[in-house]
């Protein structure tokens, strides 16, 4: 037995010297094929339904929900966000032009309508992006700019992929499978915004953490998703908000 277990233990630490395999990049895809690869994402991808845990930090201060998100191409968004406890605190739904949000922390609550204008959005859901933008960030297929020079360079096991225009610049990190793991965007020199992606399912090309940074604001969101369903089939009537019986209704 003891010598049984003397192996065992020769085989842990064995198993634990184990180096990971690096990509060696013998052939590197050009920049105009990442760009027809980054073309094709969109199409594959126009709605995700899931759970999530949605952590906020902005000046320094943390927030943290759990929420149920649905999200489809171009411009619908539909959240309920519970406490930590799963009491309904607030659902948000955007259709398009229209906006509707019912705030459930006070007696009675109260129900928001109005415009789908970029500040009522970012009044509710606290990132401000266009909501477009937004919704193809969670669906990793994120906007590349318009550009007049392109190159890639290999970075270890990564890809990077950078877009220029006069001030404007772009950076697209790609893993050994082709997946978008980074996105930046640059004015100037200076970082406006950072899209993170991993936690990868097993052999998976969607990722499970999406992290939105965005520096000048002092804001930073992470969205880590259960079990995310994409593409299905999603009716109009889960983007409408009705306001429940007894609600103060206010006019955005």
């Amino acid at each position: 037995m003891k010598r049984l277990l003397s192996y065992f233990i020769i085989i842990l630490l064995l198993s634990g010297c184990v180096q990971k395999v690096r990509t060696v990049w013998t052939d590197v895809p050009s920049a105009e094929s990442l760009l027809s690869h980054m073309e094709t994402l969109p199409l594959e991808r126009n709605s995700l339904d899931t759970e999530a845990k949605v952590s906020l930090t902005v000046n320094g201060k943390y927030y943290s929900t759990q929420q149920f998100i649905l999200v489809q191409k171009p411009e619908q968004l539909r959240s309920d966000i519970l406490t930590g406890f799963g009491q309904l605190i607030m659902q948000v739904s955007v259709n398009r032009n229209e906006l509707s949000a019912f705030m459930n922390d006070t007696v009675p609550g109260r129900f928001y309508h109005g415009p789908a204008s970029p500040e009522n959005i970012a009044r509710f859901v606290r990132i401000p992006l266009q909501l477009k933008d937004l919704i193809s960030f969670l669906l990793q297929t994120p906007p590349v700019i318009v550009h007049n020079s392109a190159s890639v360079t290999v970075q270890g096991d990564m890809l990077l992929m950078t877009l220029n225009r006069d001030s404007q610049k772009q950076e697209i990190v790609f893993d050994s499978q082709l997946r978008v793991c980074t996105v930046r965007y640059f004015l100037t020199e200076d970082v406006q915004l950072q899209v993170d992606y991993d936690r990868f399912d097993s052999g998976g090309d969607f990722p499970h953490r999406v992290k939105i940074n965005l520096p000048e604001h002092k804001l930073a969101v992470t969205v880590a998703m259960e079990e995310p369903l994409l593409n299905t089939a999603v009716s109009e009537d889960k983007f409408s908000l009705t306001a429940p019986e007894g609600a103060l209704i206010e006019s955005l």
